[in-house]
């Protein structure tokens, strides 16, 4: 293969080509590694070419399509694995979980007609109905082992004549422990695990689980604390929580990078790759964000440790990747698909974010929102500007509450009916959510009303018009803004700006109209 990751420097990657590096200079071992398995390669070649080669295959390692030896996979998940989870289920009490992704509707009904089966390591049998996984989230099957010798759990599916469907669908195998045990993310349910050969950064919890009782105290930066136990059929593993510390020396850095590579198998990293979604209002979960299914484009903002960062997206299941453009560190995913992966600086890793389209409904009349300096009262239904450094928050059932300040500060309750927000300033934004669903935005513009700016209505209305055949750009986010606070002045006005949100496009001349002092009331 002529391309690996090369970790060049402390704490950070980047995508390699062969043919830039001498064979005749010297490499450490863990200095390239396989930018779909995470294994550690080699620069080799021959007399005309170089390129990069995998060390000699073991029991424990990762299938990879770039083994010579490998069979081709089509699925993203078939080639990722079953994710495994962990949860607390009381005090210190945790518990570990295969997850089974949604399945699609009409592979459901084959498994069933079909009376399938997913054996797990050919001895644990599960029939495959809509009673036991489901066909709108993932399932959660529980497991009271773990694999000796760092293998890995494996899957099959009876009968055979359906097992590539499942097996793409799912996966033929989940990520087992390493040496050492393994890495899970820190989530409010629990947690995930990071799959062999991926990264973890610095200074970011974790769950780390580990057969041995105490934290081995030769190796530096290390800062956790046991939390819990998780209790095994037979055996009893450890939990602890904290975090991998970036302030060291060099020296300090570099062992313990090599511990977590020889033992966990994961690579530290001094700053996460990550895809934080910009623009329009998501849902949080465990896997990545849930969009409204009426959205057709999100922006999200790239952090990235690598000087020149790449994002891939992957759409449904296969493993096609599209390499997406990125301009000021903002990318944009078209969302023509009901789920897209996005993965940052590799293609294939386990802890990418997911994108996935459902219906968000805003609840009317579900709560009731109301400024506390004049006391008037609104409902919450979309999104809605508040006019106020004070706002309660009333619900006839429980829900949570984000704070979004200017500043990047976040304030979240969770499992109240009543929120009081004291300090809300310009450009703050509260979202409310029940259920795991979006029930309304609430933003403080802090600007005056349009009537008090002396908006020049007739002016925007023509300028829309006459360059109805210009050059047409996605709606910027203030710009967006803007154009909301415009509605119900100008009956004319209101329905060319309506249009405009409908189709998400306008031109760069009315832009620049908006943008004036005039028209766009800047402070």
């Amino acid at each position: 293969m002529k391309t690996a990751i090369d970790f060049y420097e402390r704490g950070k990657l980047k995508e390699a080509n062969a043919d830039d590096y001498n064979r005749l200079s010297y490499y450490p071992r863990n200095r390239f590694i396989c930018p779909e398995c995470g294994e550690p390669v080699h620069l080799t070649g021959s007399k005309y070419s170089n390129f990069f080669g995998h060390y000699k295959k073991t029991d424990i390692s990762a299938e990879c399509e770039r083994r010579a030896d490998t069979i081709s996979s089509s699925s993203l998940y078939q080639r990722m694995g079953l994710p495994l989870y962990l949860r607390c289920e009381g005090k210190e009490n945790f518990r570990l979980y295969i997850g089974f992704r949604k399945m699609p509707v009409p592979l459901m009904k084959i498994a069933m007609e079909s009376r399938a089966l997913a054996v797990l390591d050919g001895k644990i049998k599960y029939c495959i109905s809509d009673e036991r996984f489901s066909s709108k989230e993932t399932t959660l099957i529980g497991i009271d082992y773990i694999p000796m010798y760092g293998r890995n759990y494996n899957i099959t599916y009876l009968p055979e004549k359906i097992e590539p469907l499942l097996s793409e669908t799912w996966s033929d195998y989940a990520d087992g422990f390493s040496f050492d045990g393994a890495i899970f993310t820190v989530t409010e349910q629990g947690g995930k695990k990071i799959r062999h050969g991926d990264t973890i950064s610095c200074d970011t919890e974790y769950y780390w689980v580990r057969r041995q009782p105490m934290l081995p105290s030769f190796v530096p930066g290390i800062n956790m604390q046991k939390v819990g136990i998780l209790g095994l059929k037979d055996d009893k593993w450890y939990v602890y929580k904290g975090y991998f510390v970036s302030s060291l020396l060099d020296s300090q850095y570099e062992t313990l990078c090599q511990y977590l590579r020889n033992n966990l198998k994961v690579h530290l990293l001094e700053k996460k790759p990550e895809f934080m979604p910009m623009w329009p209002p998501v849902i949080k979960y465990e896997d990545g964000y849930v969009v409204d299914e009426n959205v057709k484009t999100v922006y999200g903002y790239i952090s990235s440790g690598n000087e020149e960062p790449k994002v891939y997206e992957f759409k449904g299941t296969r493993a096609v990747y599209n390499e997406l453009f990125i301009k000021d560190k903002v990318a944009r995913v078209y969302m023509d698909t009901d789920e897209t992966v996005i993965n940052i600086d590799r293609k294939y890793i386990s802890n990418g974010v997911v994108l996935t389209k459902e219906k968000l409904i805003y609840a009317p009349h579900m709560t009731d929102i109301r400024a506390e300096n004049d006391g008037e009262s609104q409902v919450v239904e979309g999104i809605k500007e508040i006019k106020s450094s004070g706002v309660v928050i009333l619900g006839n059932i429980v829900f949570d509450v984000v704070v979004i300040h200017e500043n990047g500060e976040i304030i979240k309750n969770t499992g109240l009916n009543e929120v009081h927000v004291d300090n809300f300033l310009k450009n703050d934004v509260i979202l409310i959510v029940q259920s795991q669903r979006m029930r309304g935005i609430l933003y403080n513009e802090g600007i005056d009303s349009v009537e008090n700016r002396g908006a020049d209505f007739e002016s925007i209305w023509n300028c829309i018009v006459v360059n109805q055949n210009r050059e047409f750009i996605n709606i910027p986010f203030e710009i967006r803004k803007r154009l909301v606070c415009l509605l119900n002045q100008n009956e004319m006005l209101d329905r060319e700006i309506q249009r405009i949100l409908k189709k998400n496009m306008i031109s760069k001349p009315v832009i620049t109209l908006l943008e004036s002092e005039g028209n766009y009331g800047r402070n």
